[in-house]
């Protein structure tokens, strides 16, 4: 066959066509060409030529390309055949083009969510999700092309591996620019070109398609109209056959692929037939985890294990997408490993754009040395412009040897020499000779800005030099922020750059940090070659299967996600993992799988089985901790506000500190100290658990509910407990009317009947617990200086042998078993040990919660000895431990509560929860900041914020439709005079309708173009400088409106957009402020602002509890004001008291001289007022 397809049946093994492939490209003959698509990867291409030359070094001419320097070189020779330029598209043009498509799209609303997302891997991870908005838009033609959105989709993130995919995919479904002329090509016209080349060749072997090729279906045939073209698809021969019929090809991109190159084709197809597993290949060991940081460190151990114990030569690592995203994943994995190397980042030295920028440093007061100026532009040449890459060509040339005199005569005579000697001369001028290491980390923040490092993003000549030198910039400013807050003392500049070497690397002593030979690594996805490396998977999702059959140690729920597989169960237990695994090792392959156990939120609470088994390996480097910033309104990791004085502790402290000492710290002093919160504080409306534990307390202490035999009297008993406690609590004050306090009463007298109904038949099975106490408050020290107190819920108690069992009531979730052993919840290890000591002579049997909901009591620690006497659980239930086991949890769990308890005395509440997950919805998130403490302080010239606006500029400002600029208003000499002076305070006063608020709008507009000027900022950036407030939200809407529209034509969208929300209320600005640095303010994070109606029914309910219960000093009071008004005119003096109180602070005198009628409204301070 001359022409038409060929298709192999690769299966999910892929061995069939790596063969194939080999001995296609060990015949090729003159116009043969084997090319490699995006499943092959580097190593796989390594493969291929290692074992292509291994029996003849001399062969030569074989063409070996990977797809897209293999279509570039057809649209090449078409382009040169039609007498046309050929000039593709390169990262900068890619970058306009898309602009250039975004902005033509804007009006269709189609990117409308690109807005704010300005970070670049978010920015193409939603062109991803945008697919269905432009297939809506009528950008999207065939079902393929839908089918190839969802195979996109369906990773858990972007990677700039998959980003030429990504161009594929937005150019195949451009229609709506028009050519953009014959010297530079965009995908899709690079695509045309290739399928309309006349030097088609004449047999084409295409191994590892994915996805991406049903985008270039089109292509694809146009080449098999001319060639032979043998294409390899992953799936078997039995499933293509299906699909050449008319089956349906599922979800398998090789199958849509298949589908799609058959429809409308009428030349040849030939099926390969496919060849079965060689049954004498030994299985491929594997290792499957479940990728988080517990799984890594049992991956890490594994391959320590397998090499200390002498068992496969090399190994290949399957990376899942974003494993080393997260830094503690990747640190778990070396930790175990003991290698000292990364696989996902090298030292910041070890890079280009880190020995740029170190030797441009060198450059400082130190002088030009050749070297350093060269890398120096060779720095530059990523940044500002490319022109200054030809400085050390240019350099060679005119024979510059060393130092800055021969700078200045060889180069200061051309425009370019000049203009690079004046920003060298600025470089050399930013560096002291000496200072303290806080003035150097300043100097480097310059001299970033000065060279324009921070927009790498934006010019870097590809991506994978875009990521390193953004981790290297962000490498360099850590390391300098480290060194400034670990020393002040002053040094040498030359001494900083050391300083700044060892940190960043250089002056490492465990040698080159490469990988080891005996393990490398692939990106999921890749098709493997056929070697016998042992292979580590890691990630259920990684889209790679198996090359042949193996056998398995598999939990029964990985059975159900694996159905399909061939699998032969094993049978073992974890004690024996170990030595299983050395078995393994050292004969034939297995598939090891290995799960944790997750909460909802996908974090680990139980290590899987493979870790607990393997031994762990102590850390080969010390963890060093981030320092503390000097500045106080940036995020901290360390708190130090020192001792509370007078402060007893409680169970709830404690169990607060043990997630988190910070936010131990914040719920306990803004309690304290939140002005804002104080009614609210001093007037609590009572809370339904409030009105359940006294309920209890009444029916089962003051009515003897357990003696109460008859269901019609309990039932009595404990509606009329439920009464007297809300009495008790005043309920019918806060619920406001006698049906809304019925309606209290009887969901409570419900909810409790069951739970009576079903607590009484537990407690007749154990009569040993005679007693009940309810609601008893403890008190004590915990140690000297240490006192305690708290209030215990329950505690029955048996007589006879003086023990008791502690029980806390749960309305919601109840903290778990495992939560109580591992010492993550202290509160019931705290009740047992205070009731012991409230209770001398009597010892514990066991403590556990009751869920009043689910009536569930089975969590908590219990003496196994003592089930039969006072529990009845199941043998298999968790609570149960052995005497021991109960005595040394009570132990540890007494050691822990004194530390932090200690640690709160201290004044010490570092950032460091115990599980970070909780971050997410804690409560004090906003105070610590926890999240943006690794982040270099954000500069709004440098870093993404630069990218970000650039972003927003071109979305905003190549709107088709621009407003046009407005006519200079006219001014009258009293506004003009307003307007002049740009400094100190202008005090405007006139009346209604005569230009005040056009006045404000102009100088906002002059400040804006000062500000942008003087400063050297983009308008978007100058216009965070400028605050505009208001008294009410209708004139703050209407300034906003008018001074957006006033900008708009002259500083583009995005400043307009950025100057509304610079124009506030008063109290909206005050809220902002305080939203952002609520600890620094003294507030609580979640405070919330009082409307006038809220604030009216606060005032409202602190007079009422004023009347109701008042202290003894208060009664007094209360008795000499009723004496001479009645309760409303008292209630309406108060109020008009507390609104007077900042003016009648000063001079209480003033208002009691008014007398009767002074009080009521006092005259004297209305004068003042």
């Amino acid at each position: 066959m001359n022409k038409g397809f060929r298709f192999l049946p690769a299966g999910p093994a892929w061995r069939h066509a790596w063969r194939e492939a080999l001995d296609f490209a060990r015949t090729q003959e003159d116009g043969d060409v084997l090319v490699t698509g995006t499943r092959v990867g580097a190593g796989g291409e390594a493969w291929i030529r290692e074992r292509l030359f291994e029996k003849n070094p001399l062969l030569l001419g074989q063409k070996i390309l990977p797809w897209r320097d293999f279509v570039k070189g057809l649209a090449r020779a078409e382009a040169v055949a039609r007498g046309e330029g050929f000039r593709e598209f390169n990262e900068a043009s890619r970058r306009a083009y898309l602009r250039k498509l975004l902005s033509q799209l804007s009006e269709s609303k189609v990117f409308h969510h690109l807005q704010d997302l300005w970070p670049e891997e978010k920015f193409f991870s939603s062109l991803l999700r945008t697919v269905g908005e432009l297939r809506l838009a009528g950008l999207a033609r065939a079902p393929e092309l839908e089918r190839a959105q969802a195979a996109l989709r369906s990773g858990d993130s972007v990677y700039r591996e998959t980003y030429e995919d990504l161009w594929r995919l937005l150019f195949a479904w451009d229609r709506l620019l028009p050519t953009l002329g014959q010297s530079r090509h965009d995908e899709a016209s690079l695509l045309s070109l290739a399928a309309e080349s006349r030097e088609a060749p004449r047999r084409i072997f295409l191994l590892g398609f994915g996805e991406a090729a049903l985008l270039e279906v089109e292509l694809l045939q146009a080449l098999a109209r001319r060639s032979e073209l043998i294409l390899a698809v992953d799936a078997t021969g039995e499933r293509m056959e299906a699909v050449k019929k008319g089956g349906d090809p599922g979800d398998a991109p090789g199958l849509l692929l298949l589908r799609a190159l058959l429809t409308g084709w009428g030349g040849a197809v030939e099926f390969l037939p496919s060849v079965a597993s060689d049954p004498a290949q030994k299985p491929v060991p594997l290792l499957l985890a479940h990728t988080p940081v517990m799984e890594a460190r049992a991956a890490g151990a594994l391959l320590r294990v397998a090499r200390e114990e002498g068992g496969p030569g090399r190994w290949r690592v399957i990376l899942p997408r974003g494993l080393w995203a997260s830094p503690q994943t990747e640190e778990a994995f070396l930790e175990q490993l003991g290698s000292a190397f990364s696989p996902s980042r090298r030292s910041a030295l070890e890079t280009g754009p880190g020995r740029w920028i170190l030797q441009a440093l060198r450059i400082g007061p130190s002088g030009h040395s050749l070297d350093a100026v060269s890398d120096f532009a060779r720095l530059l040449g990523l940044t500002r412009s490319k022109k200054f890459s030809a400085i050390p060509t240019l350099a060679m040339k005119a024979g510059i040897r060393r130092g800055a005199r021969e700078w200045e005569e060889k180069l200061g005579g051309g425009e370019l020499g000049s203009e690079f000697l004046a920003l060298l001369t600025r470089v050399t001028k930013v560096f002291p000779l000496n200072a303290a290491p806080a003035e150097y980390e300043e100097a480097f923040r310059r001299f970033v800005e000065i060279c324009g490092i921070a927009r790498f993003a934006w010019d870097v000549p590809d991506a994978s030099r875009e990521r390193e030198a953004h981790a290297v910039l962000a490498s360099f400013l850590r390391n300098a922020a480290m060194l400034a807050a670990s020393s002040d003392l002053r040094m040498e500049f030359s001494a900083w750059v050391r300083e700044m070497e060892l940190l960043l690397g250089l002056g490492r002593v465990d040698g080159e940090g490469d990988a080891p030979e005996w393990l490398s690594f692939h990106e999921p996805g890749e098709w493997l070659p056929p070697d016998d490396s042992a292979t580590l998977f890691l990630g259920m999702n990684s889209g790679v299967e198996p090359a042949l059959d193996f056998t398995f140690y598999l939990e029964e729920e990985a059975r159900r996600r694996l159905q399909g597989w061939l699998l032969r169960s094993r049978s073992g237990d974890e004690e024996s993992f170990h030595r299983w695994c050395r078995e393994l090792l050292a004969s034939e392959g297995r598939l090891f799988f290995s799960r944790a156990t997750h909460n909802l939120r996908g974090g680990e609470e139980r290590a899987a089985w493979v870790l607990d088994a393997l031994p762990v390996f102590p850390a080969p480097w010390p963890d060093v901790p981030l320092p503390a910033p000097q500045d106080p309104c940036r995020p901290t990791e360390d708190f130090h506000p020192g001792p509370k004085e007078g402060m007893k502790y409680s169970a709830t402290l404690v169990s607060g500190a043990r997630q988190c000492l910070f936010k131990a710290w914040v719920n306990l002093v803004m309690k304290v100290k939140d002005g804002s919160a104080a009614p609210e504080l001093d007037v609590p409306a009572p809370s339904e658990g409030m009105l359940l534990h006294h309920s209890l307390r009444i029916f089962y202490e003051t009515k003897n509910g357990r003696s109460l035999r008859d269901l019609p009297a309990r039932r009595k008993a404990l509606e009329e407990s439920v009464r007297e406690a809300a009495s008790g609590l005043r309920l019918d004050y806060y619920m406001g009317s006698p049906q809304l306090l019925e309606l209290q009463v009887q969901g409570m007298f419900r909810r409790l009947s069951h739970f009576v109904e079903n607590d009484l038949a537990r407690l007749e099975e154990f009569p040993a617990l005679s007693e009940t106490l309810c609601e008893r408050a403890v008190e004590g020290s915990l140690a000297p200086g240490l006192p305690y107190e708290g209030r215990v819920d329950r505690v029955d108690r048996d007589p006879r042998r003086q023990r008791f069992v502690i029980h806390d009531y749960k309305m919601g979730s109840t903290p778990s078993t495992r939560e109580v052993k591992e010492l993550k919840d202290l509160q019931l290890f705290f009740y047992l040990d205070a009731w012991e000591a409230a209770d001398p002579g009597w010892s514990a049997a066991g403590a556990t919660y009751i869920n009043l909901r689910s009536l569930e009591r089975n969590q908590g620690l219990v003496e196994k000895e003592e089930n039969e006497n006072y529990f009845g659980f199941s043998g298999r239930t968790g609570a149960l431990v052995p005497t021991e086991e109960f005595r040394r949890l009570r132990a540890a769990a007494r050691e822990e509560i004194l530390r932090l308890s200690r640690e709160i005395q201290s004044g010490n509440f570092p950032v460091k929860p115990i599980d970070p997950d909780d971050c997410a919805s804690c409560g004090v998130r906003a105070a610590c900041r926890i999240r943006e403490m690794a982040m270099p302080p954000p500069s709004p010239q440098t870093g993404w914020a630069a990218a970000r606006e650039e972003i927003l500029g071109i979305l905003n400002t190549s709107s088709s439709k621009v407003p046009e600029k407005r006519p200079p208003p006219s001014f009258s000499p009293e506004q003009s005079a307003a307007l002049s002076r740009e400094e100190g305070f202008v005090f405007v006063e006139a009346s209604a309708g005569t230009g005040k608020t056009t006045v404000i709008v102009e100088r906002f507009l002059l400040a804006l173009r000062r500000i942008s000027t003087s400063h050297e900022l983009e308008p978007a950036l100058a216009v965070e400088r400028i605050r505009a407030i208001s008294f009410t939200e209708m004139s703050a809407r209407e300034l906003q409106e008018r001074v957006s529209r006033a900008i708009l034509p002259e500083f583009g969208a995005a400043a307009a957009a950025r100057a509304v929300g610079h124009i506030t209320t008063i109290h909206g600005f005050c809220r902002a402020v305080l939203q952002e640095f609520p600890l620094e303010a003294g507030v609580h994070p979640s405070f919330t602002v009082l409307d006038e109606i809220q604030s009216a029914e606060v005032k409202r309910r602190v007079i009422e509890a004023f009347f109701l219960e008042p202290t003894e000093e208060e009664s007094a009071l209360i008795r000499a004001v009723m004496e001479e008004f009645s309760r409303p005119a008292a209630e309406k003096a108060i109020l008009d008291w507390l609104a007077r109180r900042p003016l009648l602070e000063a001079d209480v005198d003033l208002l009691l001289a008014g007398g009767r009628d002074g009080f009521l409204l006092p005259t004297a301070a209305a004068d003042v007022a």
